[in-house]
């Protein structure tokens, strides 16, 4: 769907703060709807972040949002104030797009560069007009009430004819340290090659957006095309679903437009007519999926040349063989197709004037092209109207090697270099020069590349690399040329720092013996490149550096890019070869989709989400814009640091509770994600085999998994970052607690005893089944949790007043993740609580912002106790290489406890927080951890991606598979002292990847706890190899026809729940999609017979069905919470 512009403009001279005394609801509404259509009408921004200082009661916050392309945050330093707007936010079911915090107003809590308008209506703020700067992304806007008292203004423009009185608007101007990107190799000229300042090695996250994963590692890559102009970014997205691929299955490609600061989602504009249906039909379709491989390097090698960007126009092809469009960059509203363009392979824009290869037969690449018989023509045409200026019909047109230079049009046929008057299309010259195969990829890769100069025109083959006169054609220079870099790509060319580079690393640094990793790790290795004199090819500068790049596995499958300072190499993920300095950088916890790569642009790295499953625990996923670093240690960071006590705050109800004493929990409760410490989601409590819905209670919106304690159930709504509690017994609402951001996983209920000298005077309902409290005491329990906006939250059950929060945050900065305004170290809603220490981590990449914070607190006051700092770590670059399969690194994970450690997916604590040594097995990456439970993306991810796994072992797998055949592992598992039981959804292999044949249903399996994933020495030290396998059998093993995404042990049964697996012919993703509904099996834990089956309108959340006082309770995707109980 294409979200429409906002309203027309429309002039106004009102204050808009000059309120009625009295409004009744619909009159309030309809003003604030006015003003803020004033405000956005004035600011004149169409979409972003936009955040409101001096929100009051939250109404012309929440109107604002003018769209779903605008992300709204109220800002206000007045408790209640934030706790009325919040209110009024829930009311109208806006909370997560639209949120409200409190904050002082000397400090915007933002990160730099993100917000894009900044609306200023409290006339109180103390506010510098530097601090406005900092946050507003460049092209940015600031309102400004004239009595807010901020006049230093001197890094901004304003406008002096503002249309709101007593209003002032200031803009921030784009620097011209940044560069944009508006085609698939930087611009028209094909020098992939930014003139960005800032772009360096990453730091600080801007913002992520999903999805984590591409769909698969084997098909068509993800993403086709990514492109940046005008403060937003626009690529080609496949949003189908993640890790299962079947013919059967649709795609679902869009052009999707996000803000390039922000990563607001803008718009999106559905593809029908895109994907491998419309490129390679008559290969796939005839041919058995299984025994394909490398699909992903199989797709036309034009594609990312199908989209551009210039100012506030995109220009692309909305179906694979669709003529040219032209969309509003603001609104993605189609404004024209130049219908005589059909056909159109190629698109490039320059001085308002698009040239096009258009192809009877789109490109894929050197062979499939070479001979061909259709007719293959460059067209100029005005960007504006579409006339045509001219049309040359061509030979075979090498694919990526168009290009423009100046008034020149350049290609490259199969025998010569071509060039042409980009006003006329008159030829001026023909140069002869060798098209090059690529060897086994030569069906879908071109190994040539042509950059286009003013003066010179390069062009470079595998062997050779020669430059010619741009007036003459005659051969100015020529050189020998270094092997290429990316796998399956073209080979580097770049003009950056005055300078030619050509190639990639002189040496060869892919694998040696795929089984002898002893050599492709912790090996010196020398990389040396040459900087030529365009003119002349002399070589006026070498840059040389030891270990940079390592040995070991290959390039990865996308090409290079660059700056003006930096090679962006990709070996392992992104290398930073500095042309200026020694600012050498190796950032392998990054990867990028294959065919389309990173892209530095706008001061950042932006790096879409990859098909990979290497340096698990440590690889970021999900579509990535990083910044470089700002500064060493912030003012702010440092102070927060120092005052623990300032980051502590304690609520109404802190003394209400006071003096508690630990007591025993009821072990017919489930008062914890995954019930216990270890999280083995298995509970002794005994419910029945057959069963029914005894009530069930509408919450809305994405859902947690429940947890139910002290007779009442709690719940968190993840995307309006709510915590609800329920009556256990009959499902009535009891009271919800907002947070400033996502609660992405349940609370954690803890109960105390309180002395008679103080406490709460009520007793909860389950009372009877602890201990006695003391003569005149009562019990309390506590609901801990953590926020995606950085503080762990402690409230009392009861009734849901706050006892205390921690900001677990080493300061106040926040970003946007998933769409959601989001403090740079979020937190994971599940706190672990043992011992009575609340454990709980914080952050988002041990390489970025500072790294990962790791907490203990005293659960019951808050106090901290223990504290551990992950940081990098970062490379030591020239006196240290790296390893080829594995690095150093931590993620944040939902913490668990098993036999006296703190886990953190591979990270091992003591109960002190002080971190464990974890001794490498094989040079691959596996480590002797310890028996736990963890998931390699972790255990809240719900994408579904097939290599990823969870697994109960001591051992870490690092860069060894374990889907299909080793015990203890599958998509989900619980287990008790004796036995692992699981559902592995990926429980056949084909060439080189887990494979899922949706109808043939899933495996159900219970194995020993003692029965380890073994790796015999045929497997071990070997890339992309078998991986684990199992010494012993399963206890037994069913298949099972549903698609099971969530499963509990409650006693002696097993239970269950999931949609049927089924593909429906006329809509085939219904039951993947919830249309379905779903099922609830029993199933006998001695050998895993079914006992009974019960029909559910929606199939829950990921992990969302627990068991507790003889009860069912479940959480579904259509946002409801279910009890169900024993017929």
């Amino acid at each position: 769907m294409i979200l429409k512009p906002f309203g027309a403009v429309a002039a106004f001279s009102l204050m808009l703060f000059a309120w009625p005394i009295v409004l009744d609801g619909h009159q309030a509404s309809s003003l604030q709807r006015e003003q803020a259509r004033r405000i956005l009408d004035a600011a004149g921004v169409r979409g972003g972040l936009v955040v409101h200082l001096g929100c009051g009661d939250g109404k012309l916050t929440a109107a604002l949002r003018a769209d779903d392309g605008y992300l709204v945050q109220g800002l206000d330093a007045d408790e209640a104030n934030v706790e009325e707007a919040r209110a009024h936010i829930r009311s109208l079911d806006l909370y997560g797009p639209v949120t409200a915090i409190r904050s002082s107003g000397k400090r915007l809590p933002y990160a730099d560069n993100l917000v894009n308008l900044l609306v200023v209506s409290d006339s109180g703020v103390q506010l510098s007009g530097d601090e406005v700067a900092r946050v507003l992304a460049p092209d940015g806007v600031a309102l400004i009430n004239d009595d807010s008292g901020i006049t230093d203004t001197r890094h901004l423009t304003p406008e002096t004819s503002s249309r709101l009185a007593g209003w002032s608007k200031f803009t921030k101007p784009r620097p011209d340290t940044i560069d944009q990107w508006t085609h698939y190799l930087h611009d028209a000229s094909g020098n992939a090659v930014a003139d960005d300042s800032l772009v360096g090695p990453p730091r600080h996250l801007q913002w992520v957006a999903r999805p984590l994963f591409c769909r698969s590692h084997e098909m068509d890559s993800s993403v086709s095309a990514l492109v940046s102009s005008g403060g937003r970014i626009f690529y080609i997205l496949d949003e189908g679903l993640t890790g299962i691929l079947d013919k059967r299955l649709p795609s679902r490609w869009f052009l999707v437009a996000r803000d390039a600061f922000s990563g607001v989602l803008l718009w999106k504009c559905p593809l029908p007519e895109w994907g491998w249906r419309q490129w390679k039909k008559s290969d796939l379709e005839s041919k058995d999926w299984w025994r394909l491989g490398a699909q992903r390097l199989q797709s036309p090698v034009v594609l990312p040349r199908r989209l551009v960007a210039a100012g506030d126009r995109v220009y692309a092809t909305l179906g694979f063989r669709s003529p040219l469009s032209v969309l509003d960059a603001a609104s993605g509203e189609e404004l024209d197709t130049f219908d005589n363009t059909k056909g159109t392979d190629e698109i490039l824009h320059r001085d308002d004037v698009l040239v096009l290869c258009i192809r009877e037969i789109p490109a894929t690449g050197f062979e499939r092209n070479q001979g061909k018989a259709a007719s293959e023509t460059v067209v100029a045409i005005r960007a504006d109207t579409g006339e045509l200026l001219w049309r040359k019909d061509a030979e075979k047109i090498l694919p990526l090697t168009l290009a423009v230079g100046g008034n020149r049009v350049c290609f490259h046929t199969y025998d010569a270099l071509v060039c042409v008057d980009l006003e006329t299309g008159k030829e001026l010259w023909r140069a002869e020069s060798t098209a090059a195969g690529a060897g086994r990829w030569g069906k879908w890769v071109t190994s040539n590349t042509v950059v286009a100069l003013e003066q010179v025109i390069l062009s470079l083959n595998p062997k050779e690399l020669r430059a010619y006169s741009a007036d003459t054609g005659d051969v100015l220079w020529n050189a020998p040329s270094p092997s290429g870099c990316g796998a399956a790509t073209p080979p580097d060319l770049f003009v950056a720092s005055g300078l030619v580079w050509s190639g990639g690393p002189a040496q060869n640094f892919s694998m040696r013996d795929p089984r002898n990793v002893l050599i492709n790790g912790l090996e010196e290795t020398l990389v040396s490149k040459e900087g030529r004199d365009p003119l002349t090819g002399e070589v006026k500068r070498t840059v040389t550096v030891r270990n940079l790049i390592d040995f070991g596995h290959h390039f990865r499958c996308y090409r290079s890019k660059a700056t003006e300072r930096y090679l962006l190499w990709p070996k392992r993920g992104v290398e930073f070869l500095d042309l200026e300095g020694t600012d050498f950088d190796r950032c392998d916890w990054l990867r990028a989709p294959c065919r389309l790569g990173i892209m530095p642009a706008d001061g950042l790295l932006y790096v879409p989400p990859h098909q990979c499953f290497c340096y698990p625990g440590v690889l970021l996923n999900g579509f990535n814009a990083l910044a470089p670093e700002r500064r060493s240690k912030s003012r702010e960071v440092e102070e927060s640091k120092s005052g623990t006590d300032s980051r502590l705050e304690k609520g109404p109800a802190y003394q209400q509770i006071d003096n508690r004493q630990s007591a025993t929990a009821n072990p017919n409760d489930w008062p914890t994600y995954r019930h216990d410490v270890k999280r083995s989601g298995s509970t002794s409590t005994e419910v029945p085999g057959n069963v029914q819905v005894a009530w069930t209670t509408e919450v809305g919106g994405r859902l947690t998994a429940p947890v139910v304690a002290c007779g009442k159930v709690f719940v968190g709504a993840v995307d309006s970052q709510t915590v609800h509690c329920f009556d256990a017994a009959g499902g009535e609402p009891l009271w919800s607690y907002t947070t400033g951001g996502r609660v992405d996983s349940p609370p954690t209920i803890c109960t105390f005893v309180v002395p008679p000298s103080g406490g709460a005077d009520e007793v909860d309902d389950d009372t009877a089944h602890r201990r006695r409290p003391p003569e005149g005491g009562t019990t309390n329990s506590l609901c801990l949790f953590g926020s995606a906006d950085g503080w762990v939250y402690c409230l009392r059950a009861s009734d849901g007043r706050l006892v205390w929060r921690f900001q677990a945050a080493p300061s106040d900065r926040q970003l946007i993740m998933y769409d959601q305004v989001t403090s740079a170290w979020p937190v994971h809603g599940s706190v672990l609580v043992e011992d009575g220490v609340a454990y709980f981590a914080a952050g988002y990449s041990s390489f970025l912002d500072g790294g990962v914070y790791v907490y203990g607190l005293d659960a019951r006051t808050g106090e901290k106790l223990h504290e551990a700092h992950l940081e990098g770590p970062y490379p030591e670059i020239p006196d240290k290489p790296g390893w080829a399969f594995d690095m150093e690194g931590a993620r944040p994970e939902v913490l668990l406890s098993q036999n006296g450690y703190i886990y953190m997916r591979q990270i091992k604590f003591d109960k002190r927080l002080q971190c464990q040594e974890t001794p490498r097995i094989t040079r691959m990456g596996d480590r002797d951890v310890g028996l736990h439970l963890f998931s390699t993306s972790g255990l809240l991810d719900d994408s579904g991606y097939n290599r990823t796994f969870w697994m109960y072992s001591a051992r870490w797998p690092g860069y060894y598979r374990a889907n299909e055949g080793p015990p203890k592992t599958g998509q989900l598992l619980v287990f008790d002292d004796s036995t692992t039981y699981g559902i592995k959804v990926y429980d056949k292999k084909d060439v080189r990847r887990p494979w899922n044949v949706p109808g043939d249903g899933y495996e159900l399996f219970a194995d020993d706890n003692d029965n380890e994933p073994v790796l015999d020495e045929k497997a071990a030290n070997w890339d992309k190899g078998p991986g684990f396998t199992r010494a012993k059998p399963a206890k037994w093993t069913r298949n099972i026809p549903v698609r099971a995404c969530a499963l509990v042990q409650a006693g002696d049964k097993l239970f269950l729940a999931g949609p049927p697996d089924i593909v429906d012919v006329d809509d085939p993703l219904a039951s993947f999609e919830g249309r379905k509904g779903g099922t609830l099996w029993t199933v006998s834990t001695s050998d895993g017979e079914k006992l009974a089956e019960c029909d559910l309108d929606s199939p829950p959340v990921l992990d969302g069905l627990i068991a507790a006082r003889g009860r069912l309770y479940l959480c579904t995707k259509h946002g409801s919470v279910i009890c169900l109980q024993g017929r």
